[in-house]
């Protein structure tokens, strides 16, 4: 492996075939230039992280100068707008000066306005549309598109889709409440798309056939050089272990039970989610070059002076909500009541 910095992330310019993407004339349109379609997983998660960075910076830079918080994160039209505004409005105060009055209050009230619109506005950063079902996912899934791929046939496009944002594309297809299937525009005239069941689908038709993630590894072998602890092997713990492997780091994961899955290997029924699926995907992401400590707990075992002490350079605790919480307006179980 080679060793690369974060700060550096494998940019690539050009077009892949991408099903998403409108463009008619492919690798010949203005905008393929500029896409990020080829871009691997890894490339592509050093791209957030770099828009997030310049998205938390942009308000001091609308500060000092607005519309400079824009152009700083992509958005150069709205910022050119707000660079112009503020030189006009404080030209005309200027010119227009006369002692205190109304007209002048309104004039100087429009260029504070100015000023915190930038300041407020710059914070968005690059806008990217999405629709109402991806909006109300909390996993933000590209739920259109990879629906429209699986009415294509497209199946292992459409699960890489889903793979690229959530690692349990299997278990959310059948546990998930699909908030995604409230918002679905087509329900307004009828029956929502079964975005949840779809997702299930491209799973069980394409899972197990190919591990996109050792894929994606394999295609950029990178290392960063650093150890990052991961306590707890949950959804949570394995989501965070995997992603930080695919960035180049190497990574550790402890847990105090006998394997990894966490609470839906625990509690959640047979009847709602399969074992085997859930297993089946856990052990994905255990076997990506990840380190496992199982039967450790912290506290116990180990503490974060430990890992410290091991050289662990950041430790990402997920340690879950064992704890359940009593339904409302009911007795203790003492008493007959069950949560």
């Amino acid at each position: 492996m080679k060793e690369q910095s974060l700060e550096q992330p494998l940019m690539k310019e050009g077009y892949r075939e991408c099903h998403l993407c409108a463009v008619e004339n492919k690798m010949r349109a203005r905008r393929c230039f500029y896409c990020t379609g080829n871009l691997g997983l890894r490339d592509r998660i050093c791209l957030e992280i770099k828009q997030r960075s310049r998205r938390k910076r942009a308000p001091y830079l609308s500060a000092v100068v607005p519309g400079a918080g824009h152009w700083y994160t992509g958005r150069r039209y709205v910022g050119t707008f707000f660079m112009a505004m503020a030189p006009l409005a404080i030209g005309l105060a200027v010119a227009t000066y006369t002692p205190w009055n109304w007209g002048l209050a309104v004039l100087s009230l429009g260029i504070f306005m100015v000023w915190v619109f930038a300041l407020v506005d710059s914070r968005r950063g690059a806008h990217h549309f999405q629709a109402p079902c991806q909006v109300a996912c909390p996993g933000k899934v590209p739920c259109s598109h990879y629906v429209h791929l699986a009415v294509e046939g497209k199946y292992r496009e459409s699960l890489e889709l889903v793979e690229a944002v959530c690692p349990f594309p299997g278990t959310i297809g059948r546990i998930c409440h699909h908030p995604c299937e409230t918002d679905c525009n087509r329900g307004k005239d009828g029956e929502p798309v079964a975005i949840c069941a779809l997702k299930r689908f491209v799973d069980d038709n394409t899972g197990g056939t190919n591990n996109f993630y050792r894929r994606e590894i394999e295609a950029a072998p990178v290392s960063l050089g650093h150890k990052i602890a991961v306590i707890g092997a949950g959804p949570s713990g394995l989501t965070a272990a995997l992603f930080l492997r695919i960035l180049g780091f190497r990574v550790s994961v402890f847990d105090a039970g006998e394997s990894g899955g966490g609470t839906p290997a625990s509690f959640v029924p047979g009847y709602r989610l399969p074992p085997e699926v859930y297993r089946s995907e856990v052990e994905r992401i255990l076997d990506l070059d990840l380190d496992p400590n199982f039967g450790k707990a912290m506290g116990r075992d180990f503490s974060l002076k430990d890992l410290q002490e091991q050289g662990f350079s950041g430790v990402y605790l997920a340690i879950g909500a064992m704890r359940t919480i009593g339904l409302p307006h009911t007795g203790e179980e003492k008493e007959g009541f069950l949560d």
